[in-house]
């Protein structure tokens, strides 16, 4: 329960750096393989892709419930069931849990109207990954602690949607839960 309170307060704060300042850092992409073993799945569905969306009208077609992004077949990947509303300041968020025999996985999505790829400030250190579906993509890692990862995707030129996994302290698997869940959500978004 202590790492959902401190998942939540990382969360709130990104989000208020998120909406403090915006610049673009140099990088190179970073992408972890898929998971393996427990507690997923590691199937892949590979479909046609996309054109980046650049829009700025992309936001209204958001879901106002975060929640109806991670379709029951992509829960059932993630090996998590439910999801619970759990806004943090401006964003929209659902939040999943799945106890392990060793750890508990927190996973999260979160919706911000009015935070593009573009105003994420160079101090959370984004590093660019290779576009997801149609939509561009960064991954934010550390916020949460050592284990929690997350991957944002683009949504217009003004908006987000946040995949986050704090997974113990294991970072690799929270970057590789955080890209499984991005990839399952894509397909989701305008």
């Amino acid at each position: 329960m202590r790492r959902l309170a401190l998942l939540v307060s990382v969360l709130a704060a990104l989000l208020a750096g998120l909406t403090a300042c915006s610049s673009k850092t140099d990088g190179s992409a970073v992408v972890g393989d898929e998971p393996t073993g427990n507690p997923t799945t590691t199937s892949r569905t590979t479909r046609p892709s996309r054109p980046p969306t650049t829009s700025n009208t992309n936001a209204g077609a958001l879901p106002s419930d975060p929640c109806s992004l991670l379709t029951a077949q992509a829960q059932t990947q993630l090996g998590i069931s439910g999801g619970e509303r759990g806004d943090v300041g401006s964003a929209r968020g659902c939040k999943w849990r799945l106890r392990g025999p060793e750890e508990t996985y927190f996973f999260s999505v979160d919706i911000r109207d009015s935070v593009g790829i573009k105003d994420i400030p160079a101090s959370s250190n984004p590093k660019p990954l290779p576009d997801i579906g149609g939509h561009k993509a960064v991954q934010l890692s550390g916020f949460g602690g050592p284990g929690s990862c997350s991957v944002a995707l683009g949504v217009g030129d003004s908006s987000t949607v946040t995949h986050s996994v704090t997974a113990g302290t294991n970072l690799q698997k929270a970057c590789e839960l955080a890209l499984q869940m991005a990839r399952l959500v894509e397909p989701e978004l305008p």
